[in-house]
C-alpha cells in the first residue's frame, strides 16, 4: 500500500484504542520522540467515534422512516377505497 492509500483507509475506533495504548507505551519507554504519533492517533479516534455515532443516528433515522412507511401501507390497506363508496 501507498502512503496514500493508507492516510485513506478508515480504522474503527477499537483498532485506534488498540493502536492508541502501544503508543504511550512506546513514549513511556523511549521518550517523547512519538508523541506526534499519539497526537495524531487521538484526533483519528476523535473522527471515528464521531463518524459511528453519526452513522448510529443515520440507521435511526432509516428505521423510523421505515416504520413511518410501514404504517401507512398498513393503515391504507384497512382503509375504504373511495372508488367503491361511489358505485
Amino acid at each position: 500500500m501507498t502512503g496514500a492509500a493508507i492516510a485513506k483507509r478508515r480504522y474503527s475506533s477499537e483498532q485506534l484504542q488498540a493502536a492508541l495504548a502501544t503508543v504511550a507505551e512506546i513514549i513511556v519507554a523511549h521518550g517523547d520522540a512519538y508523541l506526534p504519533i499519539f497526537e495524531r492517533l487521538e484526533r483519528e479516534l476523535d473522527g471515528a467515534v464521531e463518524r459511528e455515532l453519526t452513522l448510529e443516528r443515520v440507521k435511526n433515522a432509516a428505521r423510523i422512516a421505515q416504520q413511518t412507511r410501514n404504517k401507512r401501507v398498513t393503515k391504507s390497506r384497512h382503509e375504504p377505497q373511495n372508488s367503491l363508496l361511489s358505485a
